[in-house]
């Protein structure tokens, strides 16, 4: 986290990216986005996106429950949307360019 601190301060958007295993963020995400919270608010962070992959679909609610009403809402961030993914999506080349155009919105 020393690393990304000063990345952090100087970022105008972040993009979390996580798999789903039981209705929520990898354990390695959670912790750092506990440690952004020690922060209080990096002074050019504006906005955010949230990557979601998982095996199976209706897994994402308690990550994107966490995400909107608690990250987003306690850094004052804008919701620059959600991207899921599950199954046999997470490799089919439609999905794929799926995820490109939203990276692309997220200019």
């Amino acid at each position: 986290m020393q690393q990304v601190y000063p990345l952090l301060e100087q970022a105008q958007m972040i993009v979390l990216a996580s798999p789903v295993y039981y209705h929520s963020f990898t354990g390695q995400l959670q912790c750092a986005i506990n440690r952004i919270y020690a922060l209080d608010k990096p002074k050019n962070l504006k906005k955010a996106a949230l990557i979601l992959s998982s095996g199976s679909d209706n897994v994402y609610g308690g990550a994107i429950y966490e995400y909107q009403n608690s990250f987003l809402d306690y850094l004052k961030l804008e919701d620059m949307g959600t991207f899921t993914a599950f199954g046999k999506q997470n490799k089919s080349p439609e999905k794929l360019e799926e995820l490109r155009q939203f990276g692309l919105h997220l200019k």
